[in-house]
């Protein structure tokens, strides 16, 4: 997967959009990059990310709660 944008990862992780938003100022996400006119670009770790962001949330557990566990991963530089 090539870098995306916030509408494409949200449909291939089956979000909104608003999802996605919300999860970069919490840290549950990361940009990659950002093309000149400023939308931000999303790698397929993001994707594996955000899915596993989704499942938990579904499973029941708060995203505030899974803030730390995702910021430790991306200091390991884990999806």
């Amino acid at each position: 997967m090539n870098a995306c944008t916030v509408s494409r990862l949200a449909l291939d992780a089956g979000v909104s959009v608003h999802i996605v938003r919300d999860s970069l100022p919490r840290g549950l996400l990361r940009l990659v990059a950002c093309t000149p006119g400023g939308y931000g670009l999303f790698d397929s770790a993001a994707l594996q990310r955000l899915c596993f962001v989704r499942a938990a949330f579904e499973a029941g557990i708060r995203l505030d709660a899974l803030v730390r566990p995702c910021q430790a991963l991306h200091a390991e530089g884990l999806p």
